[in-house]
């Protein structure tokens, strides 16, 4: 593979890799360095990966390895928060709404298992298909339907609940 087929074919990916790794490791330098790491490993096998059916697939799958290899390291892990539309345009009642809707969303992945976050995150945000995530994770797809489902019953209840209380809290004030 020539440079500018590596470039071509690679190269799009580095923000997507990175917002990938951030969620994991949480540390914007630390996430850097993973990718660039994947792109000096990639570059290495650059004969062999001719053959790779799904470069992209391919790539956040190491990403994903490097990521979860450095958090062994570090024994620590942190909750990412959910991606934030920058062109909704917000009254200011709406950026009220949306930051405590928001703030209970993040409350509520927290208390979900790292494996449902992962895949939340993966199909929700990053908009990955099923197969690709299957492919990324090494899940098989009805393992992550099911995981996804339950992550967001999950965090919908935790919201309804919320709002109940809420509502009876109101009446009692009231």
């Amino acid at each position: 593979m020539l440079q500018n087929e590596f470039k071509e074919m690679f190269f799009p990916l580095k923000d997507k890799l990175f917002r990938f790794a951030i969620q994991f490791v949480k540390r914007e330098d630390e996430a850097a360095d993973i990718v660039q790491d994947t792109f000096l490993k990639l570059w290495v096998k650059r004969k062999s990966i001719k053959d790779i059916r799904n470069p992209e697939t391919f790539a956040m799958t190491m990403v994903k390895n490097a990521s979860i290899d450095k958090l062994r390291k570090l024994k620590t892990l942190r909750i990412d928060e959910i991606y934030k539309d920058p062109e909704y345009n917000h009254t200011p009642l709406d950026s009220l709404t949306q930051s405590e809707t928001y703030a209970q969303v993040i409350e509520a992945m927290k208390l979900l298992s790292e494996q449902q976050q992962m895949l939340l995150k993966l199909r929700d945000i990053e908009g990955y298909e099923y197969n690709e995530i299957s492919e990324i994770t090494g899940f098989s797809i009805n393992n992550i339907r099911v995981n996804i489902s339950r992550a967001r019953n999950s965090i919908k209840e935790r919201l309804l609940k919320q709002e109940q209380n809420e509502l009876v809290r109101d009446r009692t004030t009231a």
